[in-house]
């Protein structure tokens, strides 16, 4: 059986951002701790981190989300990640100006900059389609601090810090069994893996959707994770063969999200290349993500909607989940959980899993190093 210091399960953001927090400062003595992080895939971030749209959005409908955000993009703009992200700013519009009005607060409370635009902006930059256009309030709400990284080379370059610390990836390690045991005088915990069985002092459960799974497995409390299906579209439209398309350059255009009951977001991911999303959510179960039948139509009528320009391009609907806590701890407190001696749970990023990440890979990574003395 293999000792190591620390178990990470899941190289996901959750857990690539815990080995990456504990490759910045997490010592024992004179050494570093043995990391290994076991990913049932082969391939990092196969599921929600390797679906998502990679925005960074500070200013949210629930505040205290809205500060954690903040506080996560204060801790990657300081690190060595900061290169990744590109503060192109996220421009907020709805139906109703005191929903803005009360973002616009949340921002002033955050000391986010933000100011109130003309949605002649939306216009420039986004094409909006004129039916669509007629429903928004008179001012959008620009949020400047906000913008976009790549999520794949986020991820990517989290875990190759923490490799290059001597984190090991074993890719296609699946953790099908966790008990607490005791092993040459030490206690920690027996993960049992098809290629055999590893002891480690402590286990960082970052399984995503999966994660009460493990706790399960560990037989402890689960803790009531919710999977939330969300779609979003890969739009492909070669610029200069849309007609009536915006001339902003996609290195320039912002991020447009609309913030009603009925949201969407779309960004430019490169040129001809485009991200968005209907923000539809369907509680489902944690393996399921296979794309709804109807989604297809429904996303191309939205396009054809409100970005007619785009209408004539390919549209690609992917399936992703969002993992949220249960309701009565559904917050940024809760992502980082201890449920046994030796146990850490981090999950329940509820969709902003990019945005976080380093801060709970810096919150994860202190309660390792507490366990490990």
């Amino acid at each position: 059986m293999q000792q190591i210091d620390v178990a990470v399960i899941g190289a996901g953001y959750a857990g690539a951002a815990t080995a990456w927090g504990l490759a910045q400062n997490s010592v024992m003595g004179d050494r570093r701790p043995r990391v290994v992080i076991f990913e049932r895939e082969t391939r990092a971030g196969n599921y929600a981190s390797g679906r998502n749209a990679g925005i960074m959005r500070t200013v949210v409908s629930d505040p205290a989300w809205g500060m954690a955000c903040t506080e996560a993009l204060a801790v990657l703009r300081g690190s060595e990640l900061a290169a990744l992200f590109a503060p192109i700013g996220c421009v907020l519009t709805s139906t109703d100006p005191l929903r803005l009005a009360t973002l616009a607060r949340h921002a002033e409370a955050q000391g986010a900059a933000a100011r109130f635009v003309g949605l002649e902006l939306i216009d420039e930059e986004w094409g909006v389609g004129a039916e669509a256009r007629a429903t928004l309030a008179p001012q959008a709400l620009l949020v400047e601090v906000d913008g976009v990284v790549n999520p794949h080379d986020l991820l990517s370059v989290m875990l190759a810090r923490a490799q290059a610390a001597g984190t090991t990836l074993a890719l296609g390690h699946g953790v099908t069994g966790l008990a607490r045991e005791t092993h040459g005088g030490v206690e920690g915990w027996q993960l049992q893996t098809a290629q055999g069985a590893w002891f480690a002092r402590v286990v960082v459960n970052a399984a995503g959707s999966w994660c009460d799974e493990l706790i399960a497995a560990a037989t402890l409390p689960t803790l009531g994770f919710v999977p939330i299906k969300r779609h979003i579209m890969r739009i492909e439209m070669p610029v200069t063969s849309a007609p009536l398309a915006p001339t902003v350059a996609p290195s320039r255009r912002r991020v447009w999200w609309h913030v009603d009951a009925s949201e969407h977001y779309i960004r430019a991911a490169s040129p001809g290349r485009f991200v968005a999303s209907t923000c539809d959510a369907t509680p489902t179960t944690a393996a399921d993500y296979e794309p709804s039948s109807n989604i297809a139509a429904a996303h191309r009528a939205h396009v054809e909607q409100w970005w007619p320009w785009l209408s004539g391009g390919k549209i690609d609907s992917v399936a992703c989940l969002r993992t949220f806590g249960p309701a009565s701890g559904n917050g940024p407190a809760a992502m980082v959980q201890t449920l046994a001696p030796g146990f850490i749970t981090v999950g329940g990023l509820g969709g902003h899993g990019a945005t976080v990440a380093t801060l709970v890979g810096m919150r994860a990574s202190a309660r390792v190093a507490e366990m490990l003395g």
